[in-house]
């Protein structure tokens, strides 16, 4: 209900208005189209009638024209917002797929390191990390659809397991 009363405040204070012109009117304490008819008369009587219509067109111009201004920057406000979660996600998934990488290489270069050697079992492994590695990153890469799912500890990812077929 407060939301409602917030979008249409102006609707809102014009029906509060009506209804006292309509409770008043009902009471015969006051008489609205008498009082109308006499501005337009007085209006009509110094010739200013056409200005006050030039002032009522304009008036309801600027106003409808700002009300469109102020949702456009609202709506792009929105997009804005969402593109930055959209980078955010992604960098998140960036950083998560070369972080993996990273360390199990680093993992690698260790036991190299205390070995004092490069195993053929260990060369394949890092052909086959570098491989889905860059499979993951192609697949972020050509996403038709965004899922930002968010993981355990709260981070945004895009989802790129799911594929379209």
């Amino acid at each position: 209900m407060v939301t409602i009363i917030k979008d249409y405040k102006f609707t809102a204070v014009l029906f509060v208005i009506s209804i006292s012109i309509l409770f008043l009117t009902l009471t015969d304490r006051i008489e609205v189209f008498e009082y109308i008819v006499v501005f337009f008369e007085v209006l009509e009587a110094y010739e200013i009638d056409e200005f006050f219509l030039v002032v009522f067109l304009l008036s309801l111009g600027l106003v409808i024209d700002f009300r469109l201004i102020l949702l456009k920057r609202k709506t792009i406000s929105i997009i804005k917002d969402k593109e930055i979660a959209v980078l955010k996600a992604t960098m998140n998934n960036v950083l998560d797929i070369v972080n993996n990488y990273l360390n199990q290489i680093q993992l690698l270069s260790i036991e190299a390191e205390e070995s004092g050697k490069v195993s053929k079992k260990n060369i394949k492994l890092i052909e086959t990390l570098t491989f889905e590695t860059s499979e993951r990153l192609k697949k972020l890469a050509n996403l038709q659809e965004i899922v930002i799912d968010k993981t355990i500890s709260g981070v945004p990812l895009l989802s790129i397991e799911k594929e379209k077929e």
